[in-house]
């Protein structure tokens, strides 16, 4: 660790392992390769020799996704309203006509009051955060379930997020 003398307390807390998880999954893929190759060989070094003839799965905690996302989630809440008023904004072009109300910008606005003050969130504030969005994304999918009947196309990628949205919403 670079310690010139010897401490008789710990050298790191037992959050270390989860910073150096978060590190971790934002270097490069080289570097994670050759880490899983270098844990990989250490590993097999340590196994006794009978069960490195049967197959072991060995994990840990590196082995899961650092960027999960939850439904509650509001950021992932936002970006479904987000993706479904633009959606909306090019179906209504293709047809022609004026876009529908979405309240974009009180939504914004509202976010953004939101997601810059996140020492003062409380349960209050987060529990009314989610359920705003979640009334503009039914208003939202209403809103394209009508401009799909009078014919309105989406591509491949803007469909199946929106069976994402839908599933998350």
């Amino acid at each position: 660790m670079g310690f010139l003398d010897y401490y008789p307390r710990a050298h790191s807390t037992h959050v270390t392992l989860v910073h150096f998880c978060k590190r971790l999954a934002l270097t490069s893929a080289q570097i994670r390769d050759t880490l899983a190759v270098f844990a990989g060989e250490n590993i097999q070094y340590q196994l006794p020799m009978p069960i490195q003839t049967k197959k072991v799965l060995i994990t840990d905690a590196t082995a899961f996704p650092v960027n999960i996302k939850y439904s509650q989630d509001t950021q992932l809440l936002n970006a479904a309203r987000v993706n479904l008023q633009a959606d909306i904004k090019v179906m209504a072009k293709q047809l022609h006509q004026a876009p529908p109300r979405t309240y974009k910008r009180k939504a914004r606005k509202r976010w953004t009051a939101y997601s810059r003050r996140p020492r003062l969130r409380q349960t209050k504030a987060t529990l009314e955060q989610i359920k705003a969005p979640l009334q503009y994304i039914r208003r939202d999918l209403r809103c394209v379930d009508t401009l799909l009947a009078q014919d309105g196309k989406l591509t491949k990628r803007q469909t199946d997020r929106l069976a994402t949205i839908r599933k998350v919403y």
